[in-house]
C-alpha cells in the first residue's frame, strides 16, 4: 500500500461531484494535447478545475494517465502531487504503470525526491518503474545515482529495456565509466538489441568521451545504417580533435590567437 505521508499536507476533503468534474478534465485535456500548445486561458481552467477535484469515488485510469502527462508537461508538481493522492486515497494498490507515470512526471519537475521516494514505497515494480527513476537521475543530472540504481536493477534480476539502456549510456559518458560502458554494451548484445542505432551511436559517443578513439570509430563503422545522430557524434569528435590540432599550429607561427579561438 502507498502511504505517501508527503502528500498528507494537502489534507484534501472529499465530495461526490465527479460527474461534472470528469468530462470538463477530459476534454479540457483533449484540447491541450490536440493543438499541440498550452493555451493560458484553458490552462487556468484544467488547474482550476483539477483543484476542485474533491470526490469520493475513484476515476478511471486512463483519467489520472492522462493528468500526469499533462501536468508533466506543465511541470505542474502541485497538481501531480494531488494527483497521486487521490489515486492512492481511493485505490490502495494503485495499478504499476500509473505509479510509473508518477515517478516520470516528478522527475521531469525536478522532485527527484519525491520520485524516489514514491518509487521505495511501490510495493511491486516493473521495468517501467526502474526505467522511470534511473531516465529521471539521468536527465536530472544525477549520473551517479543512475548508475547505481542500474546495478541495483541488474542485481534484482530485472531486465532492461532500450530506453533503459539509453539513459544509463548518458550518464556512463557524464561521468566517463568506460568500464560500465563496455558492461552495458555486452548487455546489450545479450539481450538482442544489437541493431538499435540510437544505443549504437550512444555507445559511440561514450567511447569518444572516454577518448577510445578506435574503438569508438570501430563501433561507427559496425552500424549498419548510421542516422543523423550518429553522424553528429562521429563528426562532432573530429572536428573538435581538427580544432585542438590546428591550435597549436598556430603556436608555430607568429600569429596571436584571439580569446575566442582559446574558447
Amino acid at each position: 500500500m502507498i502511504k505517501a505521508p508527503r502528500l498528507c499536507e494537502l489534507g484534501m476533503k472529499l465530495d461526490d461531484w465527479s460527474g461534472v468534474v470528469e468530462p470538463l478534465i477530459v476534454w479540457l485535456s483533449h484540447g491541450l494535447n490536440q493543438h499541440h500548445r498550452h493555451s493560458p486561458q484553458n490552462w487556468l481552467s484544467l488547474k482550476s478545475c483539477f483543484n476542485s477535484l474533491c470526490c469520493s469515488v475513484l476515476f478511471r485510469y486512463s483519467l489520472y494517465a492522462h493528468l500526469f502527462q499533462i501536468f508533466s508537461s506543465n511541470h505542474a508538481i502541485v497538481e501531480a502531487r494531488k494527483v497521486e493522492s487521490h489515486l492512492v486515497t481511493f485505490s490502495p494498490t494503485p495499478p504499476v504503470f500509473l505509479l510509473n507515470r508518477a515517478i516520470e512526471t516528478y522527475g521531469k519537475c525536478g522532485c527527484l525526491v519525491d520520485a524516489r521516494e514514491l518509487f521505495e514505497e511501490m510495493p511491486q515494480r516493473d521495468g517501467g518503474s526502474w526505467n522511470a527513476m534511473i531516465t529521471a537521475y539521468t536527465q536530472g543530472g544525477y549520473p551517479e545515482k543512475a548508475l547505481s540504481l542500474f546495478s541495483n536493477m541488474n542485481k534484482s534480476g530485472v531486465y532492461a529495456s532500450e530506453v533503459t539502456f539509453a539513459s544509463v549510456l548518458g550518464s556512463c559518458g557524464a561521468v566517463l565509466a568506460l568500464c560500465l560502458s563496455r558492461q552495458v554494451h555486452g548487455l546489450i548484445v545479450k539481450y538482442g538489441f544489437v541493431g538499435n542505432v540510437i544505443l549504437e551511436s550512444s555507445i559511440v559517443d561514450v567511447f569518444e568521451k572516454c577518448q577510445v578513439i578506435k574503438d569508438g570509430r570501430r563501433m561507427f563503422d559496425e552500424i549498419k545504417n548510421p542516422i543523423t545522430v550518429s553522424w553528429n557524434v562521429i563528426v562532432r569528435w573530429h572536428l573538435e580533435m581538427d580544432a585542438v590540432f590546428m591550435f597549436f599550429q598556430i603556436f608555430q607561427t607568429a600569429v596571436r590567437p584571439f580569446n575566442f579561438t582559446i574558447l
